[in-house]
C-alpha cells in the first residue's frame, strides 16, 4: 500500500491538484469506517479483493454525488445495477477498464463485515461475463 499511495501523492502535486489527501489503511476497519464514512468525492480501488468484498468495502466511504472507481479486469463483469440503485447508487461501466460507482443520493449502507465473512457469503452478486 505504501508505494501506491506514495505514487498517488506524488501525482497529485506533478499535476497541481488542490485540496486533496492521500489515506492508507485497509477499508473494511472498523476504526476507518467510522472515522471516513461518507467523507471522499473518490474513492480508488483496484486489485484488493474480490469485487463484492471491494464494494462493500469502499462504497460507504463516498459522499454524495462521489464516485468508487474500481479497476476492472479483462474480463466484463455484470454488476449489480438494481440492488446499487435501491441504495442510491448508479453504475457506469463505459469506461474501460474502470467501474464508476456514483453516490445519487445520502447512503448508509451497511458497515463491512470481515474480510473471512465477505468472502464465504458475499452481500452484492458480481458476474464474471464469458
Amino acid at each position: 500500500m505504501e508505494k501506491r499511495t506514495t505514487f498517488l501523492s506524488w501525482a497529485l502535486r506533478e499535476l497541481g491538484v488542490v485540496d486533496w489527501s492521500v489515506e492508507r489503511g485497509r477499508a473494511e476497519e472498523s476504526d476507518v469506517q467510522q472515522r471516513w464514512r461518507g467523507h471522499f468525492d473518490v474513492v480508488t480501488a483496484r486489485g484488493f479483493g474480490p469485487p463484492s468484498a471491494t464494494l462493500e468495502c469502499a462504497i460507504g466511504l463516498i459522499r454524495p454525488g462521489g464516485v468508487l472507481l474500481i479497476s476492472e479486469p479483462p474480463v466484463r463483469r455484470t454488476w449489480p445495477t438494481d440492488t446499487l440503485g435501491g441504495l442510491g447508487f448508479s453504475v457506469d461501466t463505459t469506461l474501460p477498464g474502470l467501474v464508476a460507482i456514483r453516490a445519487d443520493a445520502p447512503n448508509d449502507p451497511p458497515l463491512p463485515r470481515t474480510w473471512k465473512r465477505q468472502l464465504a457469503s458475499p452481500r452484492f452478486e458480481i458476474i464474471d461475463a464469458s
